[in-house]
């Protein structure tokens, strides 16, 4: 973390750096502080803050490098807490157990005799913080991992493949060799590639993809590239549900299991593939599952044709979006929770939710049909409330340039009423179902109950506590079951800081609104979630509420301040709810 930058557990550093930072620790604290880790630690910090002529450059990966494993203590200069391991056993494919260790001794046997960390494990589940007390161990006999990388058996290449690639293909002639070269670079063999030539592409697109396609690299090591027309010489179609029909098409063409979308002008990470893949196959309660990205404008937007030349592009920035399953339902409620281009996805959620709807913003109003959709699909017997997520890792470079369809005023149009869409959609399911749908899942282990019994036991309120609540807060939830969001609402609330008021009216409608979503997500967590299993570790439903609670006060916080500042002493007044609010115990707490 950069507020930590001199940290032991897993970075790397110019031993110049170094050496100067150990001279000053010396000087400063004496030389006894250097025979401590958590001393030098501290110190090397202090000094790293105070001098400013060490060096100060700090990189980050673009992807998780380490878990800290919180189980045992190896210094007594500090209290620092740790964690009672629960330790998970994994022999081949099966876990064979789940155990919370108290002895110390048995747990450094597992290590010394037949098992070991579980890498596979670590890398597929997502944390909600650097440490954990969790363990995941291997039996040693296993030598290989489960599905990923490896190398593909020659009598299994003609089975159906793991993975579909869809890639539409329209007046993409300037960006096509970079996506398919990101792609043939994958690391992930067990893949197919669909890509649908739309028949409506003006530029050179066709001519450009037979030259790629007949070099070597997609010759080799691949299960095959279909490359299928939409359309035809006739086909006028311009409307905005083209995409979401070329998407269906290609769905009901694709082999795979899971289906990774991919964008004619963007590039992919060598990884994404990979990492996706292995993100679903291991988390079988997750659906959809995303990936944060690279925005690139201008110049270098024009320019880019590998991922590593990112470094070195002037305009660019970050899109990282929520990573927790629990909190994703309350983030699309104010814009697409999802970088579209960079999903993976299971073939068979989508075809029984009825696939993408024929309108603008097609990706984000699937997203919000499969999340707040009470109906089961009469055909699959998949319950549609649905489960995504999102991988912390860069696996996608996103270009803005001319042809974006992502670009211009009318897409921020587009936008905001996609918005509007999601949050009436959430409304009217949770005003339908005041304690939600139950998601699939078997209930979950004695030690995964006692760690959420423990967490409500400290929220103040067990199951029985919470549903009754919800019930007695249904009453006032009644009383606000016709709001309804208009789109100007909408694009106000999905603004975050950007809000302009015309009246104290609108200030308090959007306070009104804001805190009915808030009430009804608590419902809705506790009614869908409170009881599944296979959700990836780290985050409960108390803490999310929590979480949402603290979101939300920081939300009216915004719109108190521009109030107050607009309308005199009408917006004072709701300037002080809001800190009365905070002194509740609603406001922003420190973990």
């Amino acid at each position: 973390e950069f507020h930590y930058p001199f940290d032991l557990c897993g970075a790397i550093y110019r031993i110049s750096a170094v050496q100067r930072l150990i001279v000053d620790i010396e000087e400063s604290f004496g030389a006894t502080t250097l025979g401590s880790p958590n001393l030098l630690e501290v110190h090397g910090n202090r000094v790293w803050d105070a001098d400013a002529s060490i060096p100060s450059t700090l990189l980050c990966f673009d992807r998780a490098a380490a878990v800290v494993v919180s189980v045992n203590r190896v210094q007594t200069d500090y209290a620092v807490p740790i964690c009672r391991p629960l330790v998970q056993l994994r022999d081949g494919e099966a876990t064979t157990d789940t155990t919370v260790v108290d002895d110390m001794e048995r747990f450094q046997h597992l290590l010394l005799t037949a098992w070991d960390y579980d890498a596979e494990e670590y890398s597929s589940t997502l944390f909600s913080s650097v440490h954990t007390g969790r363990v995941y161990l291997a039996h040693r006999r296993e030598q290989n991992p489960r599905p990923g990388a490896e190398t593909l058996p020659e009598e299994v290449s003609m089975q159906p493949p793991t993975v579909s690639v869809l890639l539409p293909v329209r007046d993409c002639e300037a960006f096509l060799d970079a996506a398919l070269q990101s792609l043939a670079e994958q690391s992930y063999p067990d893949f197919e590639l669909l890509i649908i030539l739309d028949e409506l592409t003006n530029d050179a697109t066709r001519e450009k993809l037979s030259e790629i396609l007949d070099r070597g690299e997609w010759q080799r090591d691949r299960r095959g590239v279909s490359v299928l027309p939409f359309g035809g010489p006739r086909d006028e179609d311009e409307g905005e549900g083209r995409l979401a029909r070329i998407l269906n098409y290609g769905i009901s063409h694709c082999r795979g299991t899971l289906v990774a979308r991919a964008d004619a002008d963007d590039v992919y990470h060598r990884r994404r593939i990979e990492d996706q893949a292995k993100f679903l196959l291991f988390n079988e309660t997750i659906d959809v599952v995303g990936s944060a990205a690279l925005v690139v404008s201008g110049e270098a937007a024009q320019e880019l044709l590998h991922f590593d030349e990112v470094a070195s592009a002037s305009s660019l920035r970050t899109r990282v979006y929520q990573t927790q399953p629990l909190l994703l339902p309350w983030s699309s409620l104010f814009g697409c929770p999802l970088a579209h281009p960079c999903v993976m996805f299971r073939r068979d959620r989508i075809e029984c939710s009825g696939g993408y709807p024929e309108a603008a913003c097609e990706d984000y109003r699937l997203w919000s049909r499969m999340l707040f959709t009470d109906a089961t699909d009469g055909g699959c017997g998949i319950q549609r409330s649905a489960a995504l997520a999102n991988l912390p890792q860069v696996h996608l470079i996103h270009r803005k340039h001319g042809k974006s369809i992502t670009a211009g005023k009318a897409h921020r149009q587009r936008s905001a009423e996609a918005v509007a869409n999601c949050m009436n959609s959430f409304l009217h399911f949770s005003t339908r179902n005041p304690l939600g749908s139950r998601a699939p899942g078997r209930r979950g282990s004695a030690d995964d109950q006692e760690g959420d019994e423990n967490d409500r036991s400290q929220a103040g309120q067990g199951n029985l506590g919470s549903a009754r609540a919800t019930i007695e807060k249904h009453g006032r939830e009644e009383e606000r079951a016709a709001v309804e969001v208009s789109v100007e609402v909408a694009r106000q609330l999905a603004s975050g800081t950007d809000v302009s008021l015309r009246s104290l009216r609108d200030a308090q409608e959007l306070v009104r609104i804001l805190e009915t979503l808030e009430d009804r997500y608590a419902s809705y967590l506790r009614g869908t979630w409170e009881h599944a299993t296979g959700l990836p570790k780290g985050m409960t439903v108390d803490r999310a509420v929590c979480f949402v609670t603290e979101d939300v006060t920081n939300r009216i916080g915004v719109i108190a301040s521009t109030a107050a500042a607009s309308f005199g002493a009408a917006g004072v007044d709701l300037l002080a709810q809001w800190i009365q609010r905070t002194r509740r115990g609603a406001g922003p707490k420190r973990r």
